[in-house]
């Protein structure tokens, strides 16, 4: 299931499986601080500085080079063959991920024109649609909303992007619990990730699914 996970992260283009791993590693590990690779915290003072911020944190990170010592966070998965093809293959799957929905709008169609339908919002629409809510994770969820638990970091529960980004947006209950399934620690904190995995769990396609303890969550309540 992993392998299929990483195929489907790469058909969305958000690049080879192992450098992907490795910045979201890399960021937990600094979160907020110098050696963060997108916090939009870094960038000076005043509005100025929020407006830099949230355009490094949004887009402006992925430009810049990767740091040389990034794979050092990917230890584990390079020793994985089959993850290793994968991550090499990312350009192949990216470019299925938009002929598929190309060949299927032009096949339900039965015309140029689904075809063109399918490549315009099955394609480019889902991407640009997918990118702009995990970027806004990146910035949004480290400068608005609460924090209900301690992290050492600004990372923020942000409402909107606990919806849109299903989950992800509870995004300071994520930083304060990195290993849990659940990002959605409320009841009203809507996780559709987690519905996903627990889903998967009752056909036994998941199994270990990890939660923080009622202690821990109190432990770390801000």
């Amino acid at each position: 299931m992993k392998v299929l996970f990483a195929i489907l992260g790469s058909m969305a283009m958000e690049g080879p499986v192992l450098r992907w791993v490795a910045t979201h590693r890399r960021h937990h590990q600094h979160s907020d601080d110098h050696e963060d690779p997108h916090s939009p915290h870094l960038h000076g003072e005043g509005l100025l500085g929020i407006i830099k911020g949230l355009w490094h944190a949004h887009v402006g990170w992925i430009m810049e080079p990767d740091a040389p010592n990034l794979s050092r966070y990917v230890n584990d998965l390079i020793q994985d063959k089959l993850i290793r093809r994968v991550s090499g293959l990312w350009s192949l799957w990216a470019i299925l991920g938009l002929a598929v929905p190309t060949i299927v709008g032009g096949l339900v169609g039965h015309s140029w024109t689904g075809a063109l339908c399918g490549f315009l919002w099955g394609g480019l629409a889902r991407i640009f649609l997918v990118h702009h809510v995990t970027w806004s994770i990146n910035s949004v969820c480290h400068l608005w909303g609460s924090q209900p638990f301690k992290s050492h970091d600004e990372s923020r529960n942000n409402p909107i992007f606990g919806l849109l980004g299903m989950g992800e947006g509870w995004h300071n209950n994520h930083h304060a619990f990195p290993t849990s399934a659940r990002h959605g620690l409320r009841w009203w904190q809507f996780d559709a990730s987690y519905l996903v995995i627990r889903a998967m769990a009752l056909v036994g396609l998941a199994w270990k699914i990890r939660l923080p303890a009622l202690d821990a969550l109190a432990t770390k309540a801000a």
